[in-house]
């Protein structure tokens, strides 16, 4: 299954779009033995055994997490069919694997990444709106303390009492503009670590769309060794559906253009089949 990705980062929009080779199950390939006898029996006939297989440590998820994963992820078929099409046996012919690879590393520093930009995004708009606030009501000071200088010089001075209190205003409005100069700067600090951090996300997205670029698939049903392997994950509701749709491959479905669909050739978070999956199922299974 393909990936695409889309990364927001302040005023900025990252799109990350893939256009990949989309994986087809290989009509001509060389099969298990029990799968070949299904396959001469008729597909569907009997439940096809799972197991998991290896697991990279670094997707730092542990097997019987991943076997529930699984688990859910052929229920959605079995459901769906109202009999049991997958089933997990220790000693199944079909391995589910998590390969890691440099594109689930990518992938992480992405999240990350964009978990960082959003969160300055945050705390530089509310300090940006704060700074704001407090410089309309500085300028209103400012306004309110002209116009007294105005109203006492136009009577030829202010008396001693009322002058004192206009030299302390003008050294609190010293004080405060000093302030707001200093607020002012720290903002313009926080907005260079912010352009810098989506820079780094920006280079960041670049290389994961290289990395895809030559190798696109984020799961993979290879028929030939009987097994799923799934590459990177950006989420647990991604890789359930991951799943289901190479499960689909292991049953002998193909893609949809429908964008709802398990079988849409695109990860998406989608877990339940669509109307067109249920008709590919049932063409392929019988009623």
């Amino acid at each position: 299954m393909d990936k695409r990705k889309g990364i927001l980062a302040n005023l900025i929009l990252l799109t990350l779009g893939i256009v990949a080779v989309v994986h087809i199950l290989p009509s001509n390939g060389t099969f298990s033995l029990k799968n070949l006898i299904a396959r001469i029996s008729g597909p569907c006939t009997s439940p096809i055994e799972y197991r998991v297989g290896q697991i990279d440590p670094r997707f730092n998820i542990s097997a019987s997490t991943f076997l529930t994963d699984i688990d859910q992820a052929a229920n959605i078929w079995n459901s769906s069919y109202g009999k049991t099409l997958f089933t997990y046996n220790s000693e199944g012919e079909l391995a589910v694997n998590l390969v890691y690879d440099s594109r689930q590393t990518l992938d992480t520093q992405i999240n990350n990444l964009q978990s960082n930009v959003q969160n300055q995004k945050g705390n530089l708009d509310q300090q940006i709106s704060q700074y704001e606030s407090l410089v309309v009501s500085f300028n209103s000071k400012v306004s309110d303390f002209e116009n007294q200088i105005k109203y006492w010089n136009s009577r030829g001075g202010a008396p001693p009492d009322v002058y004192s209190q206009l030299i302390q205003q003008q050294k609190n409005l010293s004080q405060e503009a000093n302030k707001l100069n200093l607020m002012a700067a720290q903002l313009n600090q926080s907005t260079v670590s912010y352009n810098t951090q989506v820079g780094t996300l920006n280079q960041t997205i670049n290389e994961f769309n290289t990395a895809l670029s030559l190798k696109p698939e984020e799961g993979l049903y290879d028929p030939k060794t009987d097994s799923i392997n799934i590459y990177f994950t950006s989420s647990q509701p991604e890789l359930i559906h991951m799943l289901a749709h190479e499960l689909g491959h292991a049953l002998g479905l193909q893609h949809n253009p429908n964008n709802q669909s398990i079988m849409y050739p695109y990860a998406t978070n989608t877990q339940t089949p669509t109307q067109d999956d249920l008709r590919a199922l049932k063409t392929l299974c019988g009623k």
